[in-house]
């Protein structure tokens, strides 16, 4: 007397195994954005938290607060008229009672944010103004680029979809105001 054994047959195991391959291959892209969506999301968070950080120090100390970019060597500001990426190497909030991108105590800084690889942080340039090395918030709550003007800057975070093949990710624009007020919005203004 046979008895019949389970399991499955070659075929069954092949069909399932080609649906399972159909169904990843559909979910992938969506997966990706989703991802890339979220790190922009994260960077923006991040951006912001570090402005509303740099804002509210300037008004408690009573003095200048200055979020700018880290060098290179990632031991201090980046200079003025250094260009647009702030991602590469993050940035970095100092006392800086004479606006010249070094802390009031040498080595002393209030946060410093590492680089990311995950979505790009660029500042929007504004014409007649200083705004690329950094930002500063002042006791009165004013926003001052490294000329000293009062100004109000821009910054793009945008997806990093190098070699990724989605390009469906809305990136955010984060605004402050003359008088240092943060708002940010879906969709960048240029740039992404």
């Amino acid at each position: 007397m046979r008895t019949k054994q389970g399991g499955f047959t070659l075929l069954e195991l092949v069909i399932t195994l080609i649906i399972l391959g159909m169904l990843l291959a559909m979910g992938l892209p969506a997966m990706s954005r989703m991802i890339q969506s979220s790190n922009v999301r994260t960077l923006t968070n991040e951006l912001v938290r570090d402005l509303n950080l740099a804002r509210s120090h300037a008004s408690d100390l009573n003095s200048p607060i200055t979020l700018c970019k880290t060098n290179t060597a990632g031991d201090g500001c980046q200079g003025a008229g250094t260009g647009t990426n702030w991602h590469q190497n993050g940035w970095r909030i100092l006392a800086d009672d004479n606006n010249d991108r070094v802390p009031n105590v040498a080595g002393v800084y209030i946060r410093i944010t590492g680089p990311s690889s995950a979505a790009e942080v660029e500042q929007v340039g504004i014409t007649g103004r200083q705004f690329d090395g950094g930002i500063s918030f002042f006791p009165d709550g004013t926003v001052r680029d490294n000329l000293d003007n009062t100004t109000q800057g821009i910054f793009n975070i945008c997806p990093n979809t190098t070699g990724s093949g989605v390009t469906a990710v809305s990136g955010r624009t984060v605004t402050i105001d003359e008088r240092g007020n943060i708002r940010t919005t879906i969709g960048a203004s240029s740039g992404c």
